[in-house]
């Protein structure tokens, strides 16, 4: 095979599409019940943001970031948990 041909990836199936779907469902679900706070931080680290960016738009001292961000996942591990289970 030559170098730059890349194989396509299996198309997805609707099953597939289907459980992103509801894996995102669930995801919003307990995104909207937490602390506002607690929920920018997963949302803009999940988009890539970095700590010291987190820190200046949420206006928080940026060694606090690392703190934040971890009691924020274990806020939403636990509550989704709660809800769905280990998946």
């Amino acid at each position: 095979m030559l170098a730059w041909v890349q194989p396509r990836p299996p198309a997805a199936t609707p099953e597939d599409i289907h459980s992103v779907s509801q894996k995102k469902d669930k995801v919003r679900s307990v995104l909207s019940i937490m602390k506002p706070r607690q929920a920018q931080f997963l949302l803009l680290r999940s988009h890539d943001f970095s700590y010291q960016e987190v820190a200046s738009i949420l206006n928080v001292n940026p060694t606090s970031i690392g703190t934040l961000v971890s009691r924020a996942e274990e806020s939403f591990r636990k509550e989704y948990i709660k809800r769905y289970g280990h998946e």
